[in-house]
Formats: C-alpha cells, sequence, structure tokens
C-alpha cells in the first residue's frame, strides 16, 4: 500500500514535468542563468568538497586537483565525533584563498549530529541545533580562527565549501564567521546540496552573493526538515493510515522495540534515511554514485536508535517513547527551516532536456518534499556535475550555431 501510494506521487511529479506544469511553478518569480562562468565556477568547487571524504591528506589533495600538492594541506580531521565534523584546511595558491572544505554525512556521529533536530537561536532567529553546534565548534574551538589569523590578510579568501551535511555545517560556519572578523568581506561559501537548516527571517536576510547555496533537481536533501516531513507524513495519512504499515514493514529487520520507536517518530527515522543514503566515497566511487540501500542502514539504525526516539536535551533513562519533537528544555524540533544564502537551482525539464540554471528563487521554493524517481540521485556530486557539464556544452552548441547563422 506504501508503494502504491509513493509511486503515485512520482507518477503524479514526472507527469508534471512532462507536460511543463512543473517547470512553470519552480520557475516562477525566478531568473534564468546563462552565465557559463558560473558553471564553470561550480564545477571548479565541486572536487573541493568531494575531497574532505578522503582517508588521508594525499588522497584529499588529488580529489581537489587544480595543481594542489600535500604541502598545501593546513589541517586535515578525517574523523567526526558528535557536532564535530570531519574538515579539511588547504591553501588553494591558483586562487589566492584558503579552503575550508567540511565533511558530509558519512559516519555515525555525522548522523547523530544530522537527528539533533531541535532548534536553537542563531544570528537573532534560529537554526537546526546539530548543524549549528558544529559550525560554532569549528569557529570557535578548531585550528580555524588561528588559520584565519594568520592567512587571511593581504587580499586571502577564506572559502568554505561543502556538500550536504558539510555544505550547511560550512554555510553556517561562513555566516558565523562574518559576524565574528573585521573582514567579513574576504569569507564566502560554497554549498552543494544543503539541508534547510535556518529559520526563514535569517534566511531572506542572508541572501548574500558571497553566500551559494546550489540545489540539484528534486534532490530530498535540500527539501528535508521535520515540518517538511510531517507535511508529507500527513499526506501520505490523509491516503490511509501509514504508520501501521512502516512498522509492519520494518518489524522483521529491527526488531519490534525500534520499530515501535519508528512509528512514534517517523520524521527522525526518515531524517536518518535522507540523511544517510549517499554514495560510498572511495577513491574508485569519487567520480560515481554508489547506491546505499535501506538494508545496509540497518547497523546505522540500530546504533542510532537511542536517538531516534530520544532528544539530545534528555536525560539518560528518560522514557524511549518520547516524541522527537520537543524536549525538556522547551527546544522545538517542528519549526519550518530554509536554505539562506544566493540560491540556484540546477535542473533538467524532462529527460532530453536541456539543463537550467534558476537564479533570484526564494528560499521558500524548497520548503516542501517533492516525490520523484531522481530525489535520491539527484544529492549525488557526481550527478550535480553531469549537469553542469550538460549545461555548459548545451551553451556552446547554441553560441556555435548561432556563428554559423552569422556567417
Amino acid at each position: 500500500r506504501l508503494g502504491s501510494t509513493v509511486n503515485t506521487m512520482m507518477s503524479t511529479t514526472a507527469q508534471d514535468v512532462r507536460s511543463g506544469v512543473w517547470e512553470q511553478r519552480v520557475s516562477a518569480n525566478a531568473r534564468f542563468m546563462r552565465r557559463v562562468d558560473f558553471a564553470e565556477l561550480l564545477l571548479y568547487w565541486i572536487p573541493f568538497a568531494e575531497a574532505a571524504s578522503a582517508a588521508t591528506a594525499a588522497e584529499a589533495v588529488r580529489t581537489c586537483g587544480h595543481g594542489l600538492g600535500p604541502e598545501d594541506v593546513l589541517h586535515f580531521k578525517p574523523s567526526a565525533s558528535h557536532l564535530e565534523p570531519g574538515f579539511l584546511v588547504t591553501r588553494d595558491k591558483s586562487r589566492n584563498a584558503i579552503v575550508c572544505i567540511v565533511r558530509s554525512t558519512q559516519s555515525i556521529a555525522d548522523v547523530m549530529t544530522d537527528l539533533t533536530v531541535e532548534t536553537e537561536p542563531f544570528l537573532g532567529d534560529y537554526g537546526h541545533r546539530g548543524i549549528i553546534a558544529a559550525a560554532v565548534q569549528l569557529a570557535d574551538h578548531s585550528v580555524i580562527p588561528e588559520i584565519m589569523r594568520k592567512f587571511v590578510r593581504d587580499g586571502t579568501e577564506f572559502v568554505v565549501v561543502g556538500h550536504s551535511l558539510g555544505a550547511a555545517v560550512g554555510m553556517a560556519l561562513a555566516m558565523y564567521l562574518k559576524t565574528k572578523t573585521s573582514v567579513p568581506q574576504k569569507i564566502s561559501c560554497i554549498a552543494f546540496c544543503p539541508p534547510p537548516f535556518v529559520g526563514r527571517r535569517l534566511a531572506l536576510r542572508n541572501a548574500d552573493p558571497s553566500l551559494i547555496s546550489v540545489v540539484n533537481g528534486f534532490d530530498l536533501v535540500s527539501r528535508l526538515s521535520v515540518a517538511s516531513l510531517e507535511r508529507l507524513i500527513a499526506e501520505l495519512e490523509d491516503r490511509q493510515n501509514q504508520a501501521s504499515v512502516y512498522r509492519s514493514m520494518l518489524e522483521p529487520y529491527v526488531g519490534r522495540d525500534i520499530a515501535v520507536g519508528i512509528e512514534s517518530s517517523l520524521p527522525s527515522f526518515w531524517s536518518l534515511v535522507g540523511y544517510a543514503a549517499q554514495p560510498t566515497r572511495t577513491e574508485s566511487a569519487t567520480r560515481g554514485a554508489s547506491w546505499t540501500t535501506l538494508e545496509s542502514l540497518g547497523s546505522a539504525i540500530q546504533a542510532a536508535s537511542y536517538a531516534l526516539n530520544v532528544p539530545s536535551g534528555l536525560a539518560a533513562g528518560a522514557d524511549r517513547q518520547t516524541p522527537l519533537a520537543t524536549n525538556a528544555a522547551g527546544l522545538n524540533s517542528s519549526r519550518e527551516l530554509r536554505i539562506p544564502g544566493q540560491l540556484y537551482h540546477v535542473y533538467r525539464s524532462g529527460p532530453n532536456a536541456p539543463v537550467r540554471i534558476l537564479a533570484d528563487i526564494s528560499c521558500d521554493a524548497f520548503a516542501d518534499l517533492e516525490i520523484s524517481q531522481e530525489m535520491l540521485s539527484d544529492h549525488f556530486t557526481s550527478v550535480l556535475r553531469n549537469s553542469l557539464e550538460n549545461f555548459i556544452a548545451t551553451a556552446a552548441s547554441h553560441r556555435h550555431e548561432e556563428q554559423l547563422i552569422v556567417d
């Protein structure tokens, strides 16, 4: 029954794409970007976003490319702990920049950061507690302040790059550092496929051209928040009572206790699936998509089962069936979250249609989940790279055709 319902929603989305209805909706009040140099800029930074997932510093700089060598690495933290992501800081001499790259979800510790979904105050508004805490940790309690004092001067830029969880933590880091430094104009961020993580007021206030957020197609993660999940679940439950279906489907795989917990905390479960279903980051798969199936997440579900049902603010031994929406400190996880920065949307308006890039997009454009067959694959950097390369090739073809007409 669940499969039939979701398949119907996917079919509706596909029909809307074919008929042009979907493109009319997403492009309303936005502007089509035709600058090839902007697409080339994004392609330049994608390997950097992938590099933070490397196992060694040498592998990381090889992934970055662009002539970087081991001597350019200023700091490399390949592992993560709860609310402390892995990250890499390197020099990019060709751009006279110090580049801080924050790692995406790669471990149980990262999943736990993802699942710390309560909100807390941030820059005059509020934000996702796990992401904000990770960004503040990097800004105040890592090597980053020392590196900035030493290198960010005499025209040197400080560029933060990340993908997925790393994109959100990186964007929050850049926003936070801009309020703490005397040279905010030297700080910029390129965030690939970030999840929404701040309140709407802060997102609207931070449509800063130096803070770039890129959403690809139907990417699930860029639309994923407790509020959007609650709306999706409500829509499913309007069609039929799905909570018991989830439970019966999951019980054989994860056990009755966890299945019951998931039934009472569905948004947290889908947060785990949405953030963790990313390609495995090995050197051979860096430029390809390697699917992580639901079955392979079994160990992560087991290890994160406590977090699925108990907010981080609750004391140990508290009732495991307490809904994740609130905790003892009164923090609220159901608030609306948005993506800050200057938003760009890369997408195709059909299977064989050219790639388009939308600019000047409202943060509200990604407030709701869209059920599509591409909602997971569109999150992969390899898919985004292919789309940008297609955009550049199409633009070059059009220029050639225009020149032939002139000749």
